[in-house]
């Protein structure tokens, strides 16, 4: 027979409080994970129709906010279309996608980890180049090995203790 657990609580003491509490963590636990499932399918999908190629982690110089950060990214991604594509490569069709996410750390600095697809000619030390002369940090790209290890390090960054923001560039 199953065991049926009773919650009972005095109202004065604070102990409903606590209870609804509990209950709002294990809500917010759980749309975390459903957010980590979701994030880890949409990058299945994604890269059959764009071919992710490199891995990227990248940090940024000193402290810097949300917009620089992202405001930063999408600098350094019109770099490296303008160094794949040439100067018009906003006039064409085929550009470089990008799937990033910008974390937080524990002491609360941020850095990006994410998926570059683009043509052969564009490898992780023109990549890393291009970073460091936008005003980046530390730049480590390289071609992807295990597909499925890439994924899983990305869906492992989205957790209760970190802060994520999820970018996709076209």
């Amino acid at each position: 027979m199953p065991r049926r657990y009773s919650v009972w609580t005095n109202p004065d003491r604070g102990e409903a409080r606590y209870v609804q509490s509990l209950l709002q963590r294990e809500q917010q636990r759980r749309a975390l994970f459903n957010l980590r499932d979701e994030w880890e399918s949409f990058l299945r999908k994604e890269d059959e129709k764009r071919q992710y190629r490199l891995f990227a982690s990248l940090t940024f110089r000193g402290e810097i906010g949300a917009i620089r950060s992202e405001k930063l990214a999408r600098c350094w991604a019109n770099e490296l279309n303008r160094r794949a594509f040439g100067r018009q490569y906003l006039k064409r069709e085929e550009r470089l996608a990008i799937a990033f996410l910008i974390e937080r750390q524990l002491l609360g600095r941020r850095h990006l980890h994410g998926l570059l697809s683009g043509p052969p000619r564009l490898t992780g030390a023109i990549a890393e180049r291009a970073w460091r002369t936008r005003g980046g940090g530390f730049a480590e790209v390289h071609e992807i090995r295990s597909w499925d290890a890439a994924v899983l390090y990305l869906r492992k960054k989205i957790d209760p203790e970190s802060q994520v923001e999820i970018t996709l560039l076209p």
